[in-house]
């Protein structure tokens, strides 16, 4: 049984991994389709300035949450907007507009 755990635990990487690579996106600073890159939530939320806020700290001790919450943070290869993708709140944190 230690073995199929092993090897969902390989799958569950190999589809996290995926999910965090860089891709083509349209680019709501730009209004063009481009590279995008992935980026640490940290970066996210220290170039919205809402790092310090004690809510986002919270969220960080539970796994899971910001995908879930956020969705995976991306920028702009060319003008550095922040966007995310995927996540339940994902369309609303886009229309803040922050750059790295």
């Amino acid at each position: 049984m230690g073995g199929f755990g092993v090897f969902l635990g390989k799958i569950a990487g190999k589809v996290s991994n995926a999910a965090n690579s860089d891709r083509k996106l349209k680019c709501y600073g730009c209004d063009k389709i481009t590279g995008h890159i992935h980026i640490s939530y940290a970066d996210a939320f220290k170039a919205s300035g809402t790092w310090d806020n004690v809510f986002f700290a919270t969220f960080d001790l539970v796994p899971a949450v910001y995908p879930i919450t956020f969705g995976n943070p991306y920028a702009c290869n060319d003008c550095k907007r922040i966007r995310f993708e995927g996540g339940v709140l994902s369309n609303d944190m886009n229309k803040v507009c922050c750059y790295l």
